[in-house]
């Protein structure tokens, strides 16, 4: 099996220096990335980026403060693909310390980061002619003439209403291509695909099958928690295309006392208001999945040291709410108990996590939604052990 250490790609860029990359001459001891949110109604966070590498002396002297403030990447060669980006970010703080631990180098290298497209001279350069970027087809042809290589996973072909200003940023332009009530933009790792956040459980995906055994509980507990756990949904759509709460609409997401009461209440907004339809009609879809969450979100740990088959799935590496993927458990023992249907396959949608990579193994600790719940998989081994074994339970 290839060593963790060669899959994984580390480059710091910084003004005036070569590029430097992590290679031979360094010892993996983790890299830890944070991504996503973790919670429905929660915008996702910058992903964040923390680095630990053992070092001979030699290349303490290349390691200089002109990289505070570099760019960093990592990436990560787990299929047939050349590397793929984990993290890419700006350098916030670099320390050096010596270490005494037989056989292994001298010196410890700790490094954060923090993604930064703040920074990024094409996504916030300001372009003109807004007020005539109202449809779907112009918003998408601008965009691609910023970001030739631009990815647009489930886009919301819909005309939108004016913006408020003559100019607009091109990351504007390009998040304006998903909006949807209750999603919100995301992007990959190298802002190149841009979707919108989980809004529908009936969308279809990828998935990856596992057994309650290759799966970690690390929650270890289900909890509904008042933050994530709404009574009552504002939708607001406005701001960058209408002008603010330029459409508006309410859903009651559980019963109330009566009709003055709306117990606890969250409001999202979208930033982009199209020119048709109500905003309680496009906002269902997401009603519909805040519905089917039986509890807060799930925590769970895939571990190649326990699956060592997920050391080439994307499932365990992604560090991005990819629209297009799934977990498909197999005997979840909550999923049984709430849903009433032992031995269902549960569908989990990973919204946020920490990746961490050592030198003999990967884990990654995935918050997730609930999605939907399949028993017909399971009626079907049922009656296939019935046919094969002519009893069932022992009768």
């Amino acid at each position: 099996m290839t060593a963790i250490s060669d899959m994984i790609k580390v480059t710091v860029k910084a003004p005036g220096y070569y590029d430097f990359t992590f290679d031979n001459f360094l010892t993996l001891d983790e890299i830890r990335i944070t991504w996503g949110r973790e919670r429905l109604f929660d915008e996702p966070s910058n992903r964040r980026l923390q680095l630990r590498y053992m070092a001979i002396p030699e290349v303490i002297t290349a390691i200089s403060s002109a990289w505070i403030g570099g760019q960093i990447g990592v990436g990560a060669k787990f299929d047939y693909r050349p590397h793929q980006t984990l993290f890419q970010g700006r350098i916030d703080r670099i320390s050096i310390q010596p270490i005494d631990i037989p056989g292994k180098p001298p010196w410890l290298i700790s490094l954060t980061a923090t993604e930064a497209p703040t920074w990024s001279n094409v996504l916030n350069g300001e372009q003109s002619g807004a007020k005539s970027l109202t449809s779907y087809s112009a918003r998408l042809n601008r965009a691609l003439e910023a970001i030739p290589q631009l990815e647009v996973f489930d886009g919301h072909d819909v005309d939108l209403r004016e913006p408020g200003s003559s100019f607009l940023t091109t990351r504007q332009i390009a998040e304006s291509l998903v909006c949807r009530p209750g999603a919100f933009p995301v992007w990959s790792p190298n802002w190149e695909t841009i979707a919108p956040s989980t809004y529908d459980l009936g969308r279809p995906a990828v998935v990856t099958n596992l057994s309650a055994a290759e799966v970690i509980d690390s929650g270890g507990e289900v909890s509904f928690d008042a933050p994530g756990w709404p009574t009552t949904i504002i939708y607001q759509e406005g701001g960058v295309f209408g002008g603010d709460k330029a459409s508006s609409g309410t859903a009651v997401i559980r019963n109330t006392f009566d009709q003055w009461d709306r117990g606890y209440v969250t409001t999202i907004t979208n930033k982009y208001c199209p020119t048709s339809g109500t905003t309680v009609s496009r906002a269902r879809p997401h009603t519909e999945l805040v519905k089917a969450q039986l509890t807060s979100p799930r925590r769970f740990t895939l571990d190649s040291g326990v699956v060592p088959r997920l050391i080439t799935s994307a499932a365990l590496w992604v560090t991005w709410e990819n629209p297009n993927r799934r977990l498909q458990i197999t005997g979840d023992k909550y999923s049984a108990a709430l849903k009433n249907a032992i031995g269902a396959v549960q569908d989990y949608i990973p919204i946020g996590g920490t990746l961490s990579i050592y030198y003999d193994h990967v884990e990654h600790d995935l918050t997730c939604l609930w999605g939907k719940t399949d028993t017909s998989i399971w009626a079907a081994q049922v009656g296939t052990w019935a046919a094969q074994k002519h009893t069932w339970k022992g009768n």
